[in-house]
């Protein structure tokens, strides 16, 4: 599910791989492993895609469908729901 998602946020944003990669400080080989399916992002990783897209962590692993927008907590601290009732960033 991530590979797909991935790569539909990246053409949402008309960005090339090596732009994204750029953008969340990781090498061009290394995020298109991600794309490809050979690997999967460190949490640290997930969070920097998610936010680069600006979506949940939830949507970019596949557990939400819908509502691809983040949810911000008091002080605009992210929560992301998957690994706990409120684990902020």
């Amino acid at each position: 599910v991530i590979k797909e998602r991935l790569r539909a946020l990246r053409a949402e944003k008309g960005e090339t791989q090596k732009q994204v990669a750029e953008a969340v400080g990781l090498n061009e080989r290394h995020y298109q492993f991600f794309e490809y399916g050979k690997h999967l992002p460190s949490l640290e990783n997930a969070w920097k895609l998610a936010d680069h897209f600006g979506v949940s962590i939830d949507y970019l692993v596949g557990r939400t469908e819908g509502d691809k927008e983040k949810r911000k907590g008091p002080k605009g601290h992210y929560f992301f729901f998957s690994f706990g009732p409120c684990t902020a960033r």
